[in-house]
């Protein structure tokens, strides 16, 4: 719920949102789209996206990505991520739960030596 809320809020800031998930939720994405289409000042849409699949339909890259339900195993993203865990008295107090975890994800720099 927190992550279609922050979706809906930035669409409403005019900015351009793409929501994605798997093939058998593009149905229910767009009719969330089309239900709450009044309160969209910028644009959204749906597209299909199967995580480590090719990106390309997603060029140029987002400002911003927000991700719910799909990081499983926080040490794989440890290798390309800063991370920094949200503490939980910091969760919205009507959703905060202790199975629900929130990161803050930056992509770490790469050092190239020559």
């Amino acid at each position: 719920r927190r992550a279609r809320h922050k979706q809906r809020r930035a669409a409403e800031a005019r900015a351009n949102v793409t929501v994605t998930d798997l093939e058998e939720v593009q149905d229910l994405l767009k009719m969330n789209i089309e239900n709450n289409e009044h309160l969209v000042s910028g644009s959204i849409q749906a597209k299909v996206l199967k995580w480590g699949e090719d990106v390309t339909d997603f060029l140029p890259a987002p400002d911003f990505i927000l991700m719910a339900d799909c990081i499983y195993y926080e040490e794989l993203l440890q290798r390309h991520f800063d991370l920094q865990k949200v503490p939980l008295d910091e969760h919205d107090e009507e959703y905060r739960s202790e199975d629900i975890h929130i990161f803050i994800m930056q992509k770490k720099k790469m050092n190239i030596s020559s």
